[in-house]
């Protein structure tokens, strides 16, 4: 199980490895973000003008292809409760359609399309 240490990834990693690690899956989690992470993630973009953000998710998923996971966990999460209280996470994931679109095509630049690597992208 493949996890990106990208946006909300990052501070629920903790939770995401415990959930996965339970069911019986072995996760590997992408490398600290580098200028490589930003670079690998602006290539596989299909639009300059994306935020930052968003390029470095596309670069953290680029690099978890390198390590071939069986699955990529990268759910779209619009908001979290949090003592209660629901509360809008501002490093959320971008718009899904596009990151679906721009990760799907990344995928299959690096190959993970023919390697069976699923990216679904889940609006939780």
């Amino acid at each position: 199980m493949g996890i990106p240490r990208a946006l909300n990834m990052y501070e629920n990693y903790p939770f995401w490895h415990a959930f996965f690690t339970k069911l019986g899956f072995s996760v590997v989690l992408s490398d600290k973000t580098t200028r490589k992470t930003y670079e690998a993630g602006t290539e596989s973009m299909p639009s300059e003008s994306v935020c930052y953000p968003a390029k470095l998710s596309h670069g953290h998923v680029m690099d978890l292809l390198e390590k071939d996971p069986d699955f990529i966990w990268m759910p779209c999460i619009r908001w979290e409760r949090q003592g209660g209280c629901r509360r809008h996470q501002p490093l959320q994931l971008p718009d899904r359609h596009e990151l679906s679109a721009g990760a799907r095509a990344q995928r299959g630049r690096a190959g993970g399309a023919e390697r069976g690597v699923p990216l679904p992208i889940y609006p939780l």
